[in-house]
């Protein structure tokens, strides 16, 4: 059970570890792109 519990810790961080950054990158563009699409959009609309 010890080498089960090791290799599912194992790929886990691995997973996570890439999703972070992507998850990082991606949220902080869509904070950013979130307001000036809300403020652009409004502007288009009128």
């Amino acid at each position: 059970m010890s080498e089960d519990a090791a290799q599912q810790q194992k790929p886990k961080p691995d997973a996570r570890g890439t999703h972070h950054p992507e998850a990082g990158t991606v949220g902080s563009i869509n904070k950013h792109l979130y307001p000036i699409i809300l403020i652009v959009q409004p502007h288009e609309g009128r």
